[in-house]
């Protein structure tokens, strides 16, 4: 499991900027890699992801270990490139991320990038469900109030979570994105802590 922070954007990012950053949902590579889309390059740790960048809106190419593609995106959206392993090389998943829109709550957010039929987000005893219901290659969230709390990953039905996260302490307008890799029985948590979406 791992934990992750993401940094403040230091200038105002043009106006008809999208705003996406990559995941590496498992072994894209075992080492330290460049990602690249359009003109702007993202690095990218084995197992992590990449802070929010701008994108100037529309379709965009991408570069990932030798394999290429394209995405198109949209001004003022969020999104979440997912990068796996296929028969052709690296593959792409374009996911639209939820929008934050009240900045005097939290945003969870949870990410199924497994085999898994169904994941949620829960307190941590199981008490009380979260996000719900999240199939796969899919994200779903939900906008909380500020408070401190354990958060658990619960595959459907279960008592017995994937990951627990502990004495989390929700920051008002802070984003959290849980995501959640892997198959056949062998799961990995990414969680990602954000005060700010723009790097």
């Amino acid at each position: 499991m791992w934990a992750q922070d993401e940094a403040l954007y230091p200038d105002p990012p043009p106006a008809n900027a999208a705003f996406v950053r990559f995941v590496d949902a498992g072994a894209v590579s075992n080492e330290p890699s460049e990602v690249t889309l359009a003109d702007i390059v993202y690095s990218l740790e084995p197992l992590s992801v990449t802070p929010y960048r701008p994108i100037i809106q529309g379709e965009a190419s991408w570069q990932a270990l030798g394999s290429v593609g394209s995405l198109n995106v949209i001004a003022q959206g969020f999104y979440t490139v997912v990068l796996t392993n296929s028969e052709n090389g690296v593959s792409a998943l374009l996911i639209e991320d939820i929008l934050h829109d009240n900045r005097a709550r939290t945003l969870l957010m949870l990410y199924n990038l497994t085999d898994l039929p169904e994941l949620s987000l829960k307190t941590a005893d199981a008490a009380v469900d979260i996000v719900v219901a999240v199939m796969p290659n899919t994200v779903s969230g939900i906008q909380v109030n500020p408070i401190a709390v354990d958060i658990g990953v619960f595959e459907g039905a279960s008592t017995t979570p994937i990951a627990v996260f502990e004495s989390l302490t929700l920051a008002q307008g802070a984003v959290y994105s849980t995501f959640v890799v892997g198959d056949s029985g062998v799961y990995e948590t990414v969680f990602v802590a954000t005060e700010t979406v723009l790097e």
